[in-house]
């Protein structure tokens, strides 16, 4: 990816020039650098795959943000379950990806323990619901209400035990290799 840049330096020269960058976000952070020095930019475009993309240069305003995207990345990939997977030989031996399942199956069972709970409370409202549909029928849309909630509860209940005993399941196919 080319950047073309079009700026004022601090003196007030006019300044033009490009540059090739490996991912937008890198130049991003180049823009903000250049304005965060005093410079002022006055058109920022971008090419890649012969398409010419003018970039809002008001959004630059000096402060970096590489980083920040480089966490929220790293963020995104833990939440996703993302499994380590560079590094790993094939040879029996994954401590790392052993460890990761670990940390997953722990998070499962807090989410069926998290999902449980849920559940409960869903059913005592529920309960509660239908016995107050007697004295006022306006009660019915909210029991059908808790009642569809019960129901998504109780499939997200399903999907992560089966998730939960697929991932017990492959942590004891490794354990028993090592």
């Amino acid at each position: 990816m080319v950047l073309f840049i079009t700026a004022i330096d601090v003196n007030s020269r006019t300044r033009e020039f490009s540059c090739q960058f490996p991912e937008l976000e890198q130049a991003f952070d180049f823009l903000n650098e250049i304005v965060g020095r005093g410079n002022t930019l006055i058109q920022a475009c971008t090419e890649e795959d012969n398409q010419l993309i003018h970039l809002p240069i008001d959004a630059f305003d000096g402060a970096p943000f590489l980083g920040a995207i480089e966490e929220l990345k790293q963020e995104w990939l833990s939440v996703l379950g993302y499994a380590p997977t560079s590094g790993i030989a094939d040879n029996g031996n994954h401590p790392e990806l052993i460890e990761w399942l670990k940390k997953r199956i722990d998070q499962y069972e807090l989410q069926m323990v998290m999902i449980e709970s849920n559940i409960s409370r869903f059913k005592q409202l529920l309960c509660r619901a239908e016995s107050s549909m007697l004295q006022d029928p306006d009660f019915a849309a909210v029991s059908y209400h808790f009642a569809s909630l019960l129901i998504n509860y109780e499939e997200q209940l399903k999907k992560v035990c089966l998730i939960h005993q697929q991932a017990v399941y492959r942590l004891g196919e490794l354990t028993i290799k090592n």
